[in-house]
């Protein structure tokens, strides 16, 4: 009912009815029992799942998340052991007629999200409900009634005693809002960052300078939907404030995995997805210079533009083939959007990345890949290289003069093995 009465197509359909569930399975056969001892079953309908589930009410929440029996109650009932009272309005389809027992249409109406009843009391039932409240507020761009506000601050620590998965799933639904950065800080200043993300606690900054730069980052992540990308984007500040800069860019990798693998593995991120994050945050010093602004800028990193020159001729030198390889990897363009964003925000001057990307897009495939090798290794070997570790380096080498564009052809790449490497390895 609440996103039908904000005007806004609704994502699900949930049924209620007094009729007991044992009542539903003699009528619905193929009625599935899933969470039937909490008072819910589905009923598989045209290739839909419909969730129906008796009016109830709770019994005692001994874990913070269930409780530890459900009874057969009333509608009335049903509505006072909900979350949010935008969320305990009924739909009543024979009368046409909405049911409201908790006020919430008059809380649509203010735009206000409030718990049913004590807020405290429904935050403890069930933890989650805590950074429910965020982010269904960003979800509606909502404010969160005072009181509410002041109990989730008071029970923000207890969202550790959340499930990690439960955490996770929520997580990726904030940053799927269009007000996700909203979410993102309402999580710090209720205190729920602290207890749960601590590397965002960078948002609570009040100065001119994070509010500029959370203004910027808001508008340059826009729908971004790569979940490794945006936490790259996320945590990029802390790895700032940590000392990324201050460290030599051959350890970046071995850097990242220490500081931010733990922390990806506890959001449960996905394989993919911490792989992403990963390889964005520990290349991203391949593809722009990056140094400290002086000690009265402390705060803000200074991002300045060196050696990445790229050609506007069609030909680069190897060093720049080099960086295509990069971004032709598996999460290349994921670094690349990266660099542009952080370039952005942070001042520096993109036009380097952007020329970067172009070169890439005029030497891509179909498949959106660079081209394959023209050289191969057994190619090698028949002009008489021997096998071994200096085999793969002339390879290496070829390769990046044809990404370069130094070569027309196939012929050309072998012609230059032959000139320049067979007197090396006879």
């Amino acid at each position: 009912m609440r996103d039908s009465l904000l005007g806004q197509a609704p994502l699900d359909f949930d049924i209620a009815t007094i009729a007991p569930l044992d009542r539903l399975e003699v009528l619905f056969p193929e009625a599935l029992s899933v969470g039937k001892q909490f008072g819910i079953i589905i009923l598989p309908y045209s290739g839909f799942q419909i969730e129906v589930a008796s009016f109830r009410k709770d019994g005692v929440y001994l874990d913070g998340r269930r409780p530890s029996s459900v009874t057969l109650a009333s509608a009335r009932e049903d509505a006072f052991r909900r979350d949010f009272t935008i969320n305990a309005l009924f739909y009543d389809w024979t009368n046409n007629r909405i049911i409201d027992f908790v006020e919430g249409r008059k809380d649509l109406d203010k735009r206000i999200l409030r718990t049913v009843g004590d807020p405290e009391a429904r935050f403890s039932e069930d933890k989650l409900r805590l950074i429910r409240a965020l982010r269904i507020a960003a979800q509606v761009d909502f404010e969160i009634e005072r009181r509410t506000f002041c109990a989730i601050r008071k029970l923000a620590n207890e969202i550790s005693l959340v499930s990690p998965e439960r955490l996770s799933s929520e997580l990726r639904r904030i940053l799927g809002l269009d007000h996700r950065l909203r979410a993102l800080h309402d999580l710090v200043n209720s205190g729920l960052a602290a207890a749960l993300l601590p590397e965002l606690n960078y948002l609570a900054q009040r100065s001119q300078f994070w509010a500029r730069k959370g203004r910027l980052m808001a508008k340059v992540m826009g729908s971004e939907t790569r979940i490794g990308l945006l936490w790259a984007l996320l945590v990029w500040p802390e790895a700032m404030s940590r000392g990324i800069l201050k460290i030599p860019s051959s350890r970046w990798v071995e850097w990242t995995k220490i500081e931010f693998e733990a922390f990806f593995r506890r959001l449960r991120f996905s394989r993919d997805e911490m792989s992403e994050a990963l390889f964005v945050l520990s290349h991203v010093s391949q593809l722009v210079s990056l140094k400290s602004g002086d000690n009265s800028k402390s705060a803000e990193e200074k991002l300045t533009r060196e050696g990445l020159k790229v050609n506007k001729e069609h030909s680069l030198n190897r060093e720049e083939a080099r960086l295509l390889l990069l971004i032709n990897e598996r999460h290349g363009i994921s670094l690349l959007d990266f660099c542009r964003v952080i370039e952005v925000v942070w001042g520096a001057r993109e036009a380097g990345v952007i020329d970067l990307h172009h070169q890439f897009v005029q030497r891509i495939q179909k498949d959106g890949h660079l081209e394959k090798p023209w050289v191969t290794g057994r190619d090698l070997l028949e002009l008489g290289f021997q096998s071994g570790p200096s085999l793969g380096v002339v390879l290496e080498q070829l390769y990046l003069g044809q990404i370069a564009g130094l070569f027309r052809n196939r012929a050309d790449a072998l012609e230059e093995a032959k000139r320049e490497y067979v007197q090396r390895d006879p």
